[in-house]
């Protein structure tokens, strides 16, 4: 399909880390919040294959680490 505005946009202003960690802090539960290393969040692709080699797409992916190991956030956004 193709890219809206709207996706474009809230891929545009999620690549601002500041942004990204806002985002986050707002909507995750504080448990998962206080188990995030906010410092280490990078984005990642927009896609990637699972360990069971099955093709998933993403609005926004980024890595990060959870209590001290590497994990993932995903974002699937309707608007």
């Amino acid at each position: 399909s193709v890219p809206s505005a709207h996706d474009r946009f809230f891929k545009r202003v999620l690549n601002d880390l500041r942004v990204a960690r806002a985002f986050f802090d707002y909507h995750l539960p504080a448990t998962v919040r206080q188990a995030i290393d906010m410092n280490s969040l990078q984005p990642c692709k927009d896609s990637f294959i699972d360990p069971h080699l099955q093709l998933a797409m993403t609005d926004m992916l980024f890595m990060a680490n959870f209590a001290g190991r590497p994990g993932y956030l995903y974002t699937l956004a309707e608007h």
